[in-house]
């Protein structure tokens, strides 16, 4: 599973523009918070991003208020656009089901969120229903485990649904830039 796995991401790597995307480097978040289309009322994200310096660095604190639990059944699609000819360009998307996948891809991200959360949110991903607050916290992009992102101006659009039902929308707008050497 592993070898085809790489195989996979080697080719992608060679049929791909290198100057579009490519392994991880830098991701620099501009603006964090809900979609157009949030429905809002089972679940409510009250985000905030500040900057922490003038090289990009920001930090996030957020509530996140939840009437239903947020665990196994809920399900995700993110949207990926690019910056493209002066508007956003669908580039890529992925569903599945969220805490498995939030583990897989962000589970240091999730231990982050866990270390600053009030009250605090249990080590494997779910929240039952309630308030929490998440403050200060400071992510990487070493703390994701993705193997490819597009570079320059991207927008993620992720929508959490539990069966047919919207719960919430979130949309991250940011830049992603080359690693500073290559591979």
């Amino acid at each position: 599973m592993y070898s085809l796995t790489a195989i996979h991401l080697l080719s992608l790597l060679l049929l791909c523009d290198s100057q579009m995307m490519g392994p991880p480097g830098t991701m620099l978040f501009d603006a964090i918070g809900p979609c157009e289309n949030n429905p809002g009322g089972d679940v409510e994200f009250d985000l905030n991003l500040q900057s922490t310096d003038s090289k990009g660095g920001k930090i996030l604190s957020m509530n996140v208020s939840t009437k239903v639990p947020l665990d196994d059944t809920v399900t995700y699609l993110a949207n990926v656009l690019k910056w493209e000819d002066n508007g956003w360009k669908y580039a890529n998307k992925r569903s599945g089901n969220l805490c498995p996948d939030l583990m897989r891809f962000a589970s240091k991200i999730w231990k982050l969120l866990q270390e600053h959360s009030v009250p605090k949110i249990p080590d494997e991903c779910s929240l039952e229903p309630g308030d929490y607050r998440v403050e200060n916290v400071t992510a990487a992009t070493s703390d994701l485990d993705i193997p490819v992102t597009y570079y320059g101006k991207t927008r993620l659009d992720v929508s959490i649904y539990q069966g047919s039902t919207l719960l919430a929308c979130v949309v991250f707008d940011g830049v992603s830039q080359k690693p500073a050497r290559p591979f």
